[in-house]
């Protein structure tokens, strides 16, 4: 069968070095010793593409290069690789040299000792190639191979077996489209605020204030408001009908939080992000509808990923953050403007877990949380 053509960019220096390195009998000059199947000097004297185009000729089959014409090839070479390929002829009587292709590092070869370089026979050659290579796990580090050292004599450091997860702060919830009305509009405003960003109005503008504006929980809309994360927050919340104000108050103040993070997840927003809300493994693993966001415990969240269910009135009728004062003393005018924030007290009250808690009747929509909640005594 015919050899593949070589691509004209890619020199024959660069491959027998390249196969010097993966044979173990030559070590490339300048080249440490590694247990991949390939030398990294092709990484730092080959430019990306002729790196590809080496790749191409090497991945798809095993092919070889006659003697004859090697050695053809090799006169065209400086005297030095000239003569260490005639070294290499002497000791190994192949009748041809065989490249294997370039391994991934899940199969990275690991070279075996022997007894001896020479190969007195073509039998002894076929088992010398064919025992080149056997699997072996990449290093983990390199701090103890030294580039002097043989490379059938090394130590294999087993690669240390790591959970691989995603970033919090990037780990987006898992939303899918459904008809339900708050899901609709919460997906629908995570579109609007992405494209008012894009377009360039000031990310201030669509965040609101740094802490979070209530007015439109004791107002409707007007002409003029923004189409901020705040006046939504509170508009979806406004709807509910059966809840405690206060806590209609501080869903509010935490939602905004969120949506602001899904908006534009940074490690930033998410750190403002509270408790309670922090989305959890399912939300991020499982498909679920975008109004599961706005249930503010992470047990019945999880609990409506597996098995999605109409909660919004059991939770609006059940709900209490616990706020023993008056609902005046939940806000305060912020700064010198027109509008309501809540009030630090409010504030600390709010994103303390232990101050959330739910009827027994919720139970009867969420059966398989019971117990897992705290309930109001």
């Amino acid at each position: 069968m015919e050899n593949p053509p070589l691509k004209p960019d890619v020199g024959l220096e660069h491959i027998l070095q390249w196969l010097r390195g993966v044979s173990g009998h030559i070590k490339p000059e300048g080249s440490p010793d590694l247990d991949f199947g390939y030398s990294p000097i092709l990484g730092t004297q080959l430019g990306e593409k002729s790196l590809a185009l080496l790749s191409s000729n090497l991945r798809p089959a095993i092919f070889t290069i006659p003697l004859d014409k090697t050695d053809s090839l090799l006169r065209a070479n400086d005297s030095k690789d000239s003569a260490n390929f005639q070294s290499q002829k002497r000791k190994r009587s192949l009748s041809s040299i065989t490249i294997p292709p370039r391994l991934a590092p899940s199969a990275a070869p690991q070279y075996k000792p022997s007894s001896s370089n020479h190969v007195s026979s073509s039998e002894d050659a076929a088992t010398s190639r064919s025992s080149s290579f056997t699997s072996a796990p990449v290093h983990s580090t390199y701090a103890q191979c030294s580039p002097d050292m043989d490379p059938g004599s090394r130590p294999v450091f087993p690669l240390a077996p790591s959970p691989l997860r995603l970033a919090p702060h990037v780990s987006l919830p898992l939303i899918e489209l459904d008809n339900d009305p708050m899901a609709c509009a919460i997906v629908s405003y995570l579109d609007l605020a992405r494209s008012m960003i894009s377009q360039g109005t000031p990310i201030l503008e669509v965040f609101g204030p740094e802490r979070p504006i209530v007015d439109l929980l004791f107002r409707s809309r007007k002409e003029n408001d923004a189409h901020s994360v705040c006046h939504f927050a509170c508009e979806l919340i406004s709807g509910l009908e059966g809840m405690d104000f206060a806590a209609k108050l501080g869903l509010a103040f935490m939602f905004v939080h969120l949506i602001r993070w899904i908006i534009l997840c940074s490690t930033a927003n998410y750190a403002r992000i509270p408790e309670l809300y922090r989305p959890t493994a399912a939300q991020t693993t499982i498909p679920h509808s975008a109004a599961v966001e706005f249930c503010p415990f992470r047990q019945l969240r999880d609990a409506l990923c597996r098995q999605h269910r109409e909660f919004l009135p059991a939770l609006a009728s059940n709900i209490s953050c616990n706020w023993p004062y008056r609902v005046d003393t939940c806000v305060q005018p912020h700064d010198d403007s027109p509008h309501l924030v809540l009030t630090d007290s409010f504030c600390r009250h709010i994103q303390d877990p232990e101050n959330w808690t739910v009827r027994d009747d919720i139970f009867d929509t969420f059966p398989e949380c019971k117990g897992l909640i705290k309930t109001t005594l």
